[in-house]
């Protein structure tokens, strides 16, 4: 996951869940939490936009990359 000054950017790796790629404009995020995988699995994120499209994601370092989209994020 990349996140630069206008978007987070998914780019599935091979062992991804998520096989697609996913492009997700700053401007347009209503909201970043933690989620957890399965129920059980304190690794996920989820990425709501203000369109009310869901993202969830599978990752390492969640903490950091929702207090990094938080910060640069307006909710709506």
């Amino acid at each position: 996951m990349k996140i630069t000054n206008r978007r987070v950017v998914f780019e599935p790796h091979t062992l991804s869940l998520q096989k697609n790629q996913a492009e997700i404009l700053l401007t347009d995020i209503a909201a970043v939490s933690k989620r957890n995988t399965g129920g059980l699995f304190p690794n996920g994120m989820l990425i709501r936009t203000k369109g009310g499209v869901e993202y969830k994601f599978v990752l390492w370092g969640r903490d950091k990359l929702i207090d990094l989209i938080a910060t640069r994020i307006t909710p709506c």
